[in-house]
């Protein structure tokens, strides 16, 4: 939206605004896709670390892993008989104890269906396709009208965006 309108008050002519905004396009779809791609990469990457290190820790210095299991659940308040309950059931099977670990004590949870190339493609498209809502209004009308709707439509595609989300996310 800024560019747009930037352009069409510096120059005017409708085809050089539609060139700019959608060479911004392209360029700001790309390289938001490509944080996605790699930021999603870096999450999947400290995830992992972090687990060979639950892991490292439960297989090297079990003793030390286990005062952690019986600290997170002394905070929640259990004590005596049925925090060792607790503790032995939890350190009894490898897989639950590291996956406690990873909830409890560093409140790190795996992203399933998270993928890179989806996550890249997701954000690549609705970058494409929230660009080139400002851009609609000038392939419609003149160029006046166009930075007056421009600003309306992009404004209100914000709020319903927002509306949205927050609707399902509450």
């Amino acid at each position: 939206l800024g560019i747009v309108l930037a352009v069409a008050a510096a120059t005017g002519d409708t085809l050089i605004i539609l060139i700019t905004g959608l060479a911004a396009t392209a360029a700001e779809s790309i390289s938001m896709a490509a944080v996605a791609y790699t930021s999603t990469l870096a999450g999947e990457d400290y995830y992992r670390s972090r687990l060979q290190h639950e892991i490292d820790q439960v297989t090297n210095d079990p003793k030390s892993a286990e005062d952690d299991i019986r600290r997170i659940y002394m905070e929640k308040g259990l004590q005596g008989e049925e925090l060792e309950t607790i503790v032995q059931r939890i350190t009894a099977d490898r897989r639950v104890w590291v996956e406690t670990m990873m909830a409890e004590e560093i409140r790190l949870f795996p992203e399933e269906g998270v993928h890179a190339r989806n996550s890249a493609v997701v954000v690549g498209l609705a970058s494409v396709i929230g660009s080139l809502i400002p851009l609609v209004p000038f392939m419609l009308f003149s160029v006046a009208w166009g930075i007056y709707l421009s600003l309306i439509v992009s404004l209100g595609t914000l709020f319903a965006t927002g509306a949205i989300k927050a609707r399902l996310t509450v």
